[in-house]
């Protein structure tokens, strides 16, 4: 029987209504700012600039500047009182093995129109909009430690599925010093067994839609290698071992954006063990200058990780209403 979640709307029509680029989008980008502030990292800056110039454009160029960013948020809500954006709402669209996924994102409040029921409007009706679309389900990520935040989610149909840590380092900040039985090798042919299924168990299926990970282009191989060549894809691998067992695999991966990934393939068994003796071992690398970041269970390598010079950047809970299981009235 399928669980039905109801959401009831009572919202005037002046207050909330769709986000328009071309008249909201500074105003969107000034709240977003103020909110979240302190999580704000290059990408999220330039996000916001980008925002900006859209606004601040003329004529043709103006319309030009959304439909070629991929950082502005062409769908979402925003609610309007005392004449100023005072709520906002981004719906991020994501395709993944052909069905369509929602995320809701940048849900910010100004601080004096806080505790009004809000954030639950603009929720609900995002809520509607992609279960109407026909979304197999809707996501949102929210810090694991916003319990408000996180029993207003519940309350609408929302599940806790994950909660992840992203941490971050530069190069050559990482220490530390490998034990004498472990050592690095170039990952090989006959270690992608493993490999493939420690990443499938640190970056599940039902999150990987969001991850920048292609497990299959991680493979060796042919089609691994085309794969790579035909989406300019650069990655590096890296077998801790020790005597003749595999006890982990680290991959680089260099992105667009301000730091590259870092994908771990360890078991919690092994996992301090790899990061100790892989780690200094990339900070070595003299071409290896960008910002690193990786994306892992939360509470798990914590330990290893800090010793080895990366910060905790952010924990998000991960939570999801899917729209194969629940109905809308």
């Amino acid at each position: 029987m399928a669980v039905t979640t109801k959401v009831k709307m009572t919202v005037p029509h002046n207050q909330l209504r769709p986000f328009n680029p071309l008249r909201d989008s500074e105003a969107v980008a000034d709240l977003i700012e103020s909110s979240f502030a302190s999580t704000l990292d290059p990408d999220g800056r330039r996000y916001l600039r980008q925002m900006r110039v859209g606004t601040r454009s003329k004529g043709i160029n103006r319309w030009a500047v959304y439909f070629n960013s991929k950082y502005n948020p062409m769908s979402g809500y925003v609610w309007e009182e005392d004449g100023q954006v005072v709520g906002n709402l981004s719906m991020v669209p994501f395709f993944y093995k052909g069905q369509r996924i929602n995320m809701i994102a940048n849900v910010a409040v100004s601080p004096l129109y806080r505790r009004r029921g809000i954030a639950r409007a603009l929720t609900a009706v995002a809520l509607e909009k992609s279960w109407k679309g026909r979304a197999k389900a809707t996501w949102l990520q929210v810090r694991h430690d916003n319990l408000a935040a996180i029993n207003l989610y519940q309350k609408m149909g929302f599940v806790s599925k994950a909660s992840r840590t992203t941490w971050i380092a530069n190069p050559d900040a990482l220490t530390g010093e490998a034990s004498s039985n472990t050592r690095v090798s170039f990952r090989k042919r006959s270690h992608w067994n493993q490999q493939k299924h420690l990443l499938e168990q640190n970056y599940p299926s039902q999150l990987r839609w969001y991850f920048l990970l292609n497990i299959a282009a991680m493979g060796p191989g042919i089609l691994a290698t085309a794969y790579q060549f035909f989406y300019d894809l650069e990655i590096q691998h890296w077998a801790v071992m020790r005597e003749h067992s595999l006890l982990g695999v680290m991959s680089w991966q260099r992105s667009h954006r301000y730091a590259d990934y870092l994908w771990l393939a360890a078991s919690p068994e092994h996992e301090d063990e790899v990061l100790e003796t892989v780690l200094p071992v990339i900070g070595r690398l003299r071409w290896m200058k960008r910002p690193l970041t990786l994306d892992y269970p939360q509470n798990r390598a914590v330990n290893a990780l800090t010793m080895a010079g990366f910060q905790p950047k952010v924990t998000l809970n991960w939570m999801e209403v899917d729209h194969d299981r629940y109905n809308m009235h």
